[in-house]
């Protein structure tokens, strides 16, 4: 599916959340670094999403770009 990746952490660079203009939405980007080198961003809708929940999603992705450095 389009809306799901699986990778290894150790290839995880980086996060953001991004609020979208006039919409209750929010995106969630990964950049992500492929075996070859190449940095792959991926982009994800969520639609409605609390802010207890993106904390949630921040402190997993805070500790699998920390523990990888």
């Amino acid at each position: 599916k389009k809306d799901y990746v699986d990778f290894p952490h150790r290839m995880l660079l980086e996060y953001n959340f991004f609020n979208r203009k006039f919409s209750f939405n929010k995106t969630l980007m990964l950049r992500i670094k492929s075996n070859n080198g190449k940095i792959i961003i991926k982009r994800f809708n969520l639609s409605l999403i609390s802010k207890k929940d993106i904390e949630k999603i921040s402190r997993v992705l805070d500790r699998v770009v920390i523990k990888k450095k």
